[in-house]
């Protein structure tokens, strides 16, 4: 998963800007840590929602960019993209934590947990989820440097 980010050079820096996510802004000294501190500050912003039981917006797949700003793609982490992916199906499904619980068999905390930061869950656990909630997911993958 990724989310689209706006950079521009402005007074001796590089401001990166994320129009989904209101307030999450960053800035690099140098084009090459752009990508970096842009992953950074997007993690602690999504991660922040989800502490507070919020569901952080979805990512556009297109941005309208500003004049002399470039679109950058910022991938997040898997583990955040799971549990960011877990919190909008089961809203989506209109279910609360403790129906999407009762579903998979399991206390109303056990599914906090899994939308929480820095916890991990099982393969099992999530396959347990994503059959509750009706969902396909579908697992893909590129190596680093070439697109596709």
């Amino acid at each position: 998963m990724e989310y689209l980010a706006l950079v521009h050079f402005e007074d001796g820096c590089f401001v990166i800007v994320f129009p989904d996510c209101p307030g999450c802004v960053t800035q690099a000294d140098s084009e090459d840590d752009i990508i970096p501190m842009a992953q950074d500050a997007l993690a602690g912003w999504l991660e922040s929602h989800l502490k507070h039981g919020e569901a952080p917006p979805q990512p556009s797949t297109r941005i309208r960019g500003k004049a002399g700003w470039k679109r950058h793609r910022i991938p997040l982490a898997f583990q955040l993209s799971v549990k960011l992916l877990i919190r909008w199906a089961r809203q989506e499904a209109r279910l609360t934590q403790a129906d999407l619980a009762r579903k998979v068999g399991v206390k109303q905390p056990q599914i906090a947990k899994l939308e929480r930061p820095g916890v991990n869950l099982s393969v099992k656990t999530l396959e347990r989820v994503i059959g509750a909630l009706g969902i396909r997911v579908e697992l893909g993958y590129h190596r680093e440097g070439t697109h596709g």
